[in-house]
């Protein structure tokens, strides 16, 4: 689990491959499928990017606009 710098989003990552974006009310904000087990997820000092690491070493970096909308997820090199 890690909580947005702000406080107004918790990330939850899942071994059945799922990371889940929670408002502190507990209403489900965003549902995430990977391939893999999700084992470590942190975000940005500015809650801009939240980045997960999975069971088979994959990494992916996860942007969010400034009011907070899913926008997109890439890999990283």
């Amino acid at each position: 689990m890690a909580i947005a710098p702000d406080g107004k989003i918790i990330a939850s990552a899942s071994v059945d491959g799922t990371i889940k974006l929670w408002q502190p009310d507990g209403k489900l904000l965003l549902n995430l499928q990977n391939s893999r087990a999700v084992y470590s997820i942190a975000w940005s000092p500015d809650g801009k990017i939240l980045v997960s690491g999975d069971t088979n070493g994959n990494i992916v970096s996860i942007a969010f606009a400034p009011n907070g909308k899913f926008l997109a997820r890439t890999p990283v090199q």
